[in-house]
């Protein structure tokens, strides 16, 4: 259980992932097996939780055409991707298993929302990524 939280509740799981096995905790259960693709450079450390979580199977593809991209999406359950990945409604409608893309940044500009949220793919982001790095830009400029 996380600290702080109470149980997971049904209301609390959004509805494509609701066959996910859970009671007391989303992690007291395993999940199942999830192919995840990741399309821009991450660092090491931001990839070594997801490797070592034997219900993910990671594949790192990077420098894929947008053709390549295509082809394979279908396969994934899950896309990782910075800027350098359009996430376009022609790329969602051949992404049949897709439930969630992860923008690691602070933008969602480069993924169509409304697309996504059409076929009931969640989107989310990393707000507070670049925090630390522009408060001490900050501080080097004042000084």
């Amino acid at each position: 259980m996380i600290r702080g939280c109470g149980p997971l509740t049904d209301s609390m799981v959004h509805p494509k992932i609701k066959n996910f096995s859970h009671s007391q905790s989303w992690f007291d259960k395993r999940l199942p097996f999830m192919k995840v693709i990741v399309t821009d450079e991450i660092s090491e450390q931001g990839l070594m939780l997801l490797k070592a979580d034997p219900r993910l199977q990671l594949d790192v593809r990077l420098g894929l055409t947008k053709a390549e991209l295509s082809a394979v999406i279908g396969q994934y359950d899950a896309i990782i991707t910075r800027s350098g990945t359009q996430v376009d409604a022609k790329l969602l409608s051949t992404a049949s298993r897709l439930k969630i893309i992860a923008r690691a940044g602070v933008g969602i500009d480069n993924v169509d929302v409304p697309a996504a949220s059409e076929r009931g793919i969640i989107v989310v982001n990393a707000p507070f990524g670049n925090t630390n790095s522009a408060a001490e830009h900050t501080m080097a400029i004042l000084l």
